[in-house]
């Protein structure tokens, strides 16, 4: 429902923050102190980008197809990328 796909978002956001955080980091300091149509902007390109394949597959649903299908090769991968990261 409606409240699950909202905290799907949260949770993704979360699990994301330690790869985006340096750098938007980094360009949130710069747009706070650039004039406040500049910084509209770079906050609204920044939640466009995140948003971007969302609204890519509400637009065209058939792309969906060219998406990997799920199974057990997802489980083999999570657990690969989770021991490279260790």
């Amino acid at each position: 429902g409606l409240v699950g796909a909202y905290l799907t978002g949260i949770l993704a956001t979360l699990l994301a923050t330690p790869c985006t955080g340096p750098f938007l980091g980094t360009v949130i300091g710069w747009a706070i102190r650039q004039p406040a149509a500049m910084t509209i902007l770079v906050f609204a390109m920044m939640g466009f980008g995140m948003a971007f394949p969302y609204v890519l597959f509400a637009i065209n649903p058939g792309l969906v197809r060219v998406l990997p299908k799920p199974g057990n090769w997802m489980v083999r991968f999570k657990e690969f990328a989770g021991f490279v990261l260790m």
